[in-house]
Parts: C-alpha cells; structure tokens; sequence
C-alpha cells in the first residue's frame, strides 16, 4: 500500500487533503485511481487508513477508514554531525532517518571543509528526510535543526543526560567497552567530526561539557561511515532497532 505524508492542519475528523507536490505525486505520476486505498502520516506518529474519494492535479481528498497511533521509543537518540563535503551530509540525513534518529544537529567544527548555505540547505535536508521517512515507513519525521557553531551545539547539549563524541584518537574508553551507558532510558546524543576529524582542543571542550569521549576500534572509519556505524550499535543497544510491528488493518478496524 503506498504511504504519503501530509501536514496535521490539513486532516479533518473525516478527511485528509492533498495539495501541491503530494497532490500531483498523486494524480500524475502514480496515476492512482478513485477507491484506492492508501495510507498516510502526519510525522507526529498518527498513521491513518484511507480511500481516494476526489482527485484532481491540485487537490486530492481521502475518506479516513481507520488510524492507528505508533509508540515512541523510549530511549531517543540525536545525533550532532560536523558538516561533511558534498552529498555526503545528503546521504547522512536519508540513512539516520532511516535508523529512527530523532533530530540531527549538523554543526561547524575546527576542520569543516564544508560552509553551511543555511535556509535551503536545511530545506533540502528536511526533504529528504521526509522522502526516508516514506520509504522506511516511519511514522515519525526527523527534526533537522538549523546549522549552529561547535560553541552553540555544546550549549544546545545541556538538555541531554547521555552525551558521546566520538574521537579517532581516543584510545582508552571504547564503544564496546560502554554498553551500560546508552540503558539509562534517557534521551542520548552522540557527536561526530568532519573529514578531519576534531581537535584535541574541542573534544577537552566537550568533555567539560559532560561528554564521554569513545572509539569506535581501532579502524579508521569514513566520517559518513562512522556516523551510520555508530548510530546502528547504539540504536541496537538502546532496543530501537527491535521488530517493529506490522500494520493490519483489518485486525485493527
């Protein structure tokens, strides 16, 4: 069945409107007929079960049958990702949404190579997160915070309890050796570097910042790499990577 995405303003007690690209994605491109069923999110976590009633390339509305509303996980995990060059930061935002990330913090460190173009770059990024989220079946969207200094993103960290920056040069604490500490059930951030990787100076920054400094072993990882292996252990260790279940939605009606 395919999925679609809509803003919550546009659903009714009875109804969800299309307009737009998703009406045209519809209309014109999948050629969907009247009667279809399809299922729609509104990125809050409410799924719903519908059947296209009105259709044309500008409008499309949808009778709801049924919704459903998914859990949340319980130990959330964000991640802040020093600006990669290229598409690699696009590949980031498609692969973390995929892994059930919360929100990324894109941040400029020391050896970023890449500038931040702020407002489209971050639109660009939302749309593809929001395209993974389809894709995936995730109910949810990833927020995708504005691009900040090292400086801002410390002081933004305050709020978590569980704090990691990953450094190639750490070669005393690692990953493997740390699995209680993604158990305490609290919301998790984890701190990545750029090509370059961070100085000595911003990882003694974060760790008076209540940072644990970790190593993922004894590889020297692709930044892009690092991110999406990181993110996959800890997402496992943290239970978030479990069997989700499957939607009936003839069991639930």
């Amino acid at each position: 069945m395919r999925r679609f995405h809509t803003q919550p303003e546009c659903i009714t007690a009875s109804t969800i409107t299309f307009t737009g690209p998703e009406a045209k994605h519809i209309c014109q491109v999948l050629r969907l007929k009247l009667g279809e069923l399809i299922e729609v999110f509104d990125g809050s976590g409410t799924i719903y079960l519908t059947q296209l009633t009105s259709m044309d390339k500008n409008k499309v509305e949808a009778q709801i049958l049924n919704h459903l509303d998914a859990p949340r996980p319980t130990h959330p995990l964000y991640v802040a990702q020093s600006l990669l060059k290229g598409k690699k930061m696009d590949f980031l935002y498609q692969k973390l949404t995929e892994l059930s990330v919360e929100g990324l913090y894109p941040f400029v460190s020391q050896f970023s190579e890449e500038k931040p173009r702020q407002a489209k770059q971050n639109e660009r990024w939302q749309r593809i997160s929001l395209e993974a989220c389809k894709q995936s079946k995730r109910p949810t969207t990833m927020e995708c915070f504005p691009v900040s200094s090292f400086n801002d993103l410390l002081e933004s960290c305050s709020i978590y309890k569980t704090k990691i920056v990953f450094w190639e040069n750490e070669d005393e604490n690692f990953l493997s050796s740390f699995p209680e500490i993604f158990r305490s059930g609290s919301p998790t951030i984890i701190m990545l570097g750029p090509e370059g990787g961070f100085s000595s100076s911003e990882v003694d920054a974060a760790r008076a910042k209540g940072f644990t400094s970790l190593s993922l072993g004894p590889r020297i990882l692709r930044a892009e790499t690092a991110a999406v292996a990181a993110t996959s252990i800890i997402q496992f260790m943290m239970g978030n990577l479990s069997s989700r279940a499957v939607i009936d939605w003839e069991r639930s009606s």
